[in-house]
């Protein structure tokens, strides 16, 4: 991994209050309102987590990130952009200490080095299904072995949880567990980032679900 130099919007959208333009280079750009709305915790077994669409995973392609993470049950929050009468999920992390990051990375799969990635170029996951999710890797085998009906009942309990453009569902069962949400405005390619805090443990996993412009270098 490599140290990015990223904008301070990546924790402050977690801030009751916080406000930012869409665009700020953009005179006219839209102001967003931020809230942040915890959805529960993810019971992280094994210290892996995959970053991907939910209703179209893969378990062969989809491959957690190569950090370890810290253990246990940690809140997933998101963070909610309103703006002109919308509302949308702007953020996701996974907050696993009090910390604040002092430092940040793109969270990478697999053997995949982003040393050599030019300064604007991200790495993400796909999303096709208007979703996104932080999924613990113990969890892998039970969430995979779901058929097409426990898939649409995913949807139904997501539908029942919909409101103003955006829901979001946390999924137990057997003692697995995955976080599903909304991802932006829909579909895309979305990066996710790693905040280490001062002692170099890691304090965050955020998705950005680039609703903000990060500034230019």
């Amino acid at each position: 991994m490599r140290t990015i130099d990223s904008p301070a919007f990546l924790e402050q959208a977690f801030t009751p209050g916080f406000q930012a333009a869409q665009d700020p280079e953009e005179p006219d750009a839209a102001v967003l309102a931020f809230s942040p709305v915890t959805m529960g915790e993810l019971r992280v077994q094994h210290g892996r987590i995959i970053g991907c669409d939910p209703l179209q995973f893969d378990s062969e392609n989809d491959l957690p990130f190569s950090a370890s993470f810290p253990t246990g049950n940690f809140p997933v929050e998101l963070a909610i952009a309103k703006w002109e009468g919308d509302e949308r999920v702007a953020f996701a992390r996974i907050r696993f200490s009090e910390q604040a990051p002092h430092r940040w990375e793109m969270a990478t799969a697999g053997d995949f080095d982003p040393a050599g990635l030019a300064p604007d170029t991200i790495i993400g996951y796909g999303v096709d299904s208007g979703m996104g999710a932080f999924l613990d890797a113990g969890s892998v085998p039970a969430f995979a072995a779901l058929t097409d009906a426990d898939r649409d009942q995913l949807e139904v309990y997501l539908d029942a949880n919909y409101q103003a453009t955006r829901s979001w569902l946390l999924w137990e069962q057997d003692g697995a567990s995955v976080a599903l949400f909304s991802s932006g405005v829909g579909d895309g390619g979305y990066a996710s980032y790693i905040g280490y805090a001062l002692d170099g443990t890691i304090s965050r996993l955020v998705t950005d679900f680039q609703l903000l412009a990060w500034p230019s270098h």
